[in-house]
């Protein structure tokens, strides 16, 4: 693969690291994880304080507020676990959107062009706290990409330059 078939001009490097900084900088979407975690809180405060201020109901209130103490706790523990910052499908959707628009079709308009292609290599991986995951089948994005290729990757050639380390479909070292 020829990394210099695409020559970019200096507006179009800048343009290039200008769109980079731009996904950059865009705030992460709102995470659920800390109503889930007040909700465990303010559950087992419930269970273990209600008893302390001496309030007692009638047998069936009592099992009505149990379970409803209990399904709160649940949810928390549920959504402060299991639920993801929405960090990843985004990615995934952008990453995902931007191939379609990619795959296959050179007759884009070049500065739509190259922003997809900013915004596939972006997107292409997740760092999601302590995670680091793939939102693209690389193998699959190859092939899909087919004559936008090596486009993609003379975009991530002039980021590679500009900014530091990326590696999507370039390889270490190339």
């Amino acid at each position: 693969m020829n990394l210099e078939a695409e020559p970019f001009t200096p507006a179009q490097r800048t343009a290039i690291v200008a769109e980079w900084k731009r996904i950059a900088a865009e705030p992460a979407p709102a995470s659920p994880r800390p109503y889930g975690c007040l909700a465990v809180i303010a559950g087992l405060v419930l269970f273990f304080v209600l008893p302390q201020l001496g309030i007692h109901l009638s047998p069936p209130w009592n099992t009505v507020l149990l379970a409803a103490i209990g399904l709160l706790v649940a949810v928390g523990l549920f959504t402060g676990v299991f639920m993801g910052s929405g960090r990843y499908g985004r990615a995934v959707t952008r990453a995902e959107a931007a191939l379609q628009a990619l795959s296959g079709d050179t007759a884009i308009d070049e500065a739509i062009r190259l922003r997809l292609a900013v915004d596939l290599i972006a997107n292409a991986w997740v760092s999601d706290g302590p995670t680091l995951s793939a939102a693209i089948d690389f193998a699959e994005a190859r092939r899909r990409l087919g004559a936008n290729l090596d486009y993609v990757v003379a975009v991530e050639q002039v980021l590679a330059q500009e900014i530091g380390d990326q590696h999507v479909f370039i390889q270490p070292g190339a």
